[in-house]
């Protein structure tokens, strides 16, 4: 009901609504994943590269006690965005870069128009997807 809500929100520790399963789009348009066991993906080679020049350390994240990266159902549209290690790490660094801000007492994600640039050039979000 909650346009803002909707467009980007906070799912546990890790970005969902439309910015988030576009995200998950492009990592899978881009072949920078791939299917794993029960929801799980593995980072290809390219995937790694382009998750390292983010910011995120992904070795640090392999030896961690969670899974590097899941599917988490998105209740908005029905559809994956991504979770785990790697999806945390990710909102993390988009925290860090100062691209967006979470609506006090809310999950809503404010993006400034600067980050939500940045998410969809950085990475390369198919032209289908997500409005501004």
């Amino acid at each position: 009901k909650e346009p803002q809500l909707r467009h980007a929100r906070v799912c546990y520790d890790h970005l969902a609504g439309d910015l988030g399963v576009a995200l998950f789009d492009a990592f899978k348009h881009n072949k920078w994943i791939l299917p794993g066991p029960e929801k799980t993906f593995t980072l290809t080679r390219l995937g790694r590269v382009k998750v390292q020049t983010f910011g995120v350390d992904i070795e640090e994240l392999e030896h961690g006690a969670r899974p590097l990266c899941r599917a988490c159902l998105d209740w908005s549209v029905r559809r994956h965005h991504i979770a785990g290690a790697l999806g945390a790490a990710i909102l993390d660094e988009i925290f860090e870069r100062g691209w967006v801000t979470q609506k006090r007492g809310s999950r809503v994600l404010e993006f400034n128009r600067v980050g939500e640039a940045g998410l969809r050039r950085v990475f390369a979000f198919p032209d289908t997807h997500v409005s501004s």
